[in-house]
């Protein structure tokens, strides 16, 4: 092989490189997440989680996240999943944090089966997942060497 056709080759790989990086990302649609809506439940300890998630319009779910226990049933947690233009953000409310604030995170991940939520700017949690197994779901938040999980069950 001459030194013509090597440097025909290495450019093709480069220009082949430069193609492939440049292509854009496939966008993940909020439609394409349908597989949160409804409720789900898990034990923990002596306590019910049931999650919740409603789809309001196009661009906005509604989540809220109750906590049961023997004699009180008790909203801890709004939830908003909402896409602006092709970026969808997962901003929640937990009423005892954040001085009562809503935090926001980005999707960052790819799968529409898989999603993860990210604010690296915020103590904990950093990240927040979902995880669709079937009709439930595995859940977990983490932030620096802490992690928690949550696997619910669907209930409707």
């Amino acid at each position: 092989m001459d030194i013509l056709e090597q440097k025909s080759i290495k450019l093709f790989v480069v220009v082949l490189i430069f193609i492939t990086s440049c292509t854009p990302k496939e966008t993940i649609n909020l439609n394409q997440l349908n597989w949160l809506l409804g409720s789900r439940e898990m034990v923990a300890g002596n306590n019910l989680i049931i999650e919740t998630w409603e789809q309001e319009n196009d661009t906005l779910f509604i989540g809220k996240s109750y906590n049961v226990t023997q004699y009180d049933t008790t909203l801890t947690e709004t939830i908003q999943i909402i896409q602006k233009e092709n970026i969808i953000y997962y901003i929640p409310l937990v009423f005892d944090q954040n001085v009562g604030e809503p935090v926001l995170f980005e999707l960052i991940s790819e799968h529409s089966e898989q999603l993860i939520f990210e604010n690296k700017e915020h103590d904990f949690p950093n990240r927040i997942c979902y995880y669709k197994d079937g009709e439930n779901i595995n859940a977990w938040i983490e932030g620096g060497d802490n992690k928690i999980d949550f696997y619910f069950i669907k209930t409707r």
